[in-house]
């Protein structure tokens, strides 16, 4: 059982946390897909994962924009 067990204060403090809203986060997440990819079932990304541009700061990794398209046709 070794390790640093000081008690760390102030801005360099980094202590497991996890945020109370997570849970229904994802529970508004996965109703507003579920809606959305009903409503368009042709919706699909229009570039490659790979070639999604993240914005990573200090609380959020999310994408920097998300370009989609779909094909007008298959309604």
């Amino acid at each position: 059982m070794g390790g640093d067990h000081r008690i760390r204060t102030g801005p360099a403090r980094r202590l497991p946390h996890f945020c109370l809203g997570a849970s229904p986060a994802r529970m508004f997440l996965h109703s507003a897909y579920e809606a959305l990819f009903s409503r368009c079932p042709s919706l699909f990304l229009a570039v490659s994962e790979d070639d999604i541009p993240w914005e990573l700061d200090l609380f959020f990794t999310k994408p920097a924009m998300l370009p989609v398209a779909w094909d007008p046709a298959a309604h």
